[in-house]
């Protein structure tokens, strides 16, 4: 029984690790991402307006291109995308420590070492909870930022290919809204793999501290 309670604990580390892992990439490439985008619509805009830009809406006169706004959206993003690197990074080193820890134990070939290291591991979930929501939160949020994006480049994209067609442009706009639409995707999914995890861990969690408060009455009762 024990052997499969460890069985099962390790295949939980190897799966953590890995969606950690998947975070911390992810994360790295909407960084980059939202870098370029800024560069890149910083660069156009400035082109745009010492060429006299300006769309007309009615009466109305907008003096500014829609990169601009990109510009900002991709700053926003890239600070949300490296807020989403750190929180990433840190739950990867604990989960990458915990999994060294785990290959020890198993080295050892005692119970007592896989026990213990699940009550740490308990432990561990206690301390960074909260953590782990900022870091759904922040995946949820910079998921939201690329579904902009990509509404954002789609429109600006067809504005400035209407009457102006043009393949390779056409090409470089889709290629640039499916990355962002991919992005905004894995932003939303992420905190859907780790509620597995979570849920998982909130019930064990109140199964220790319902075992902890039954032991508590009995060692009451008894000294009585």
């Amino acid at each position: 029984m024990q052997t499969e309670i460890g069985s099962k604990f390790g295949r939980e580390i190897d799966s953590f690790f890995l969606l950690s892992v998947m975070n911390v990439v992810f994360s790295s490439i909407a960084m980059g991402l939202s870098i370029a985008l800024s560069v890149t619509s910083l660069v156009t805009a400035i082109k745009a307006i010492a060429d006299g830009y300006a769309i007309v809406v009615g009466e109305i006169y907008l003096v500014f291109p829609p990169q601009i706004i990109l510009v900002g959206l991709g700053i926003v993003t890239a600070i949300v995308s490296g807020k989403w690197l750190i929180a990433s990074s840190e739950i990867l080193s604990d989960v990458d420590e915990m999994k060294d820890e785990y290959k020890e134990s198993l080295k050892a070939g005692g119970e007592d070492a896989i026990t213990s290291l699940i009550v740490r591991a308990m432990a561990y979930y206690r301390e960074r909870k909260a953590t782990i929501g900022r870091l759904c939160m922040i995946s949820r949020l910079g998921g939201a930022c690329f579904f902009a994006s990509a509404a954002i480049q789609a429109i600006n994209g067809a504005i400035q290919l209407y009457g102006a067609w043009d393949p390779a442009g056409a090409l470089l706009v889709v290629v640039s809204v499916l990355l962002s639409l991919g992005l905004g995707i894995a932003g939303f999914l992420t905190p859907r793999f780790f509620s597995r995890y979570t849920m998982t861990w909130d019930q064990r969690i109140r199964g220790g501290e319902r075992a902890e408060g039954e032991l508590i009455r009995l060692l009451e009762g008894g000294s009585n």
